[in-house]
Parts: C-alpha cells; sequence; structure tokens
C-alpha cells in the first residue's frame, strides 16, 4: 500500500514537470536563462506577452524547480532576475529516467 502512494505521488510529479517543460515559451525562458540571468521584463519584452502571462510561466517553472530568482536592490525598486537552477542537459536526462518508468 505505501509503495502505491508513492507511486502515485511520482507520476503526479512527473506529470506537473512534463507539462512545465511542454509549453513552447517555457522552453523558451529555460533556453534564454540557460545562458545568463534575465529581468523579467526583459523576458515579457522577448516573448510580448503580458506581465501576468510571463509570472504564470515563471511560477510554473520555479514550481518544478527549473528556474531560481533573485532580487537585487536597484534606484528604484528591486528588480528580479531570472536564470535556470538546471541545464539542458540534466532536464534531459531527467526526461530519461521518466522514459524508464514508463
Amino acid at each position: 500500500m505505501e509503495k502505491e502512494i508513492y507511486l502515485e505521488e511520482d507520476l503526479k510529479t512527473i506529470k506537473e514537470f512534463i507539462k512545465a517543460i511542454d509549453n513552447p515559451n517555457r522552453r523558451i525562458i529555460l533556453e534564454m536563462c540557460n545562458e545568463k540571468s534575465y529581468k523579467i521584463k526583459e523576458i515579457r519584452d522577448y516573448l510580448k506577452s503580458s506581465n501576468k502571462v510571463i509570472l504564470d510561466h515563471l511560477r510554473i517553472l520555479k514550481t518544478n524547480a527549473l528556474i531560481k530568482t533573485e532580487k537585487k536592490k536597484k534606484e528604484r525598486g528591486k528588480p528580479v532576475y531570472v536564470s535556470t537552477k538546471i541545464t539542458l542537459l540534466e532536464i534531459s536526462k531527467k526526461l530519461n529516467n521518466i522514459k524508464k518508468l514508463i
């Protein structure tokens, strides 16, 4: 019984992870942030999307431990910088492990 619960939780985690990287805009964000850190405004301008849409994408990526955010002080306000937490190679390895489980 305990093993079944563990498997259900794993499957839920796997589904959420796949959902997170399934969206083309989220993959673009991951690719962008793999190179350097970006301000949310820069990501928004590049994708030509609203703040709400970008923040939703970032929330999903952050929930799945694919990005991290950090606040840095500036003259006016505190911009948030976004960078990837894991590399695209590590994402590929995670996907290969998922394939083995399925």
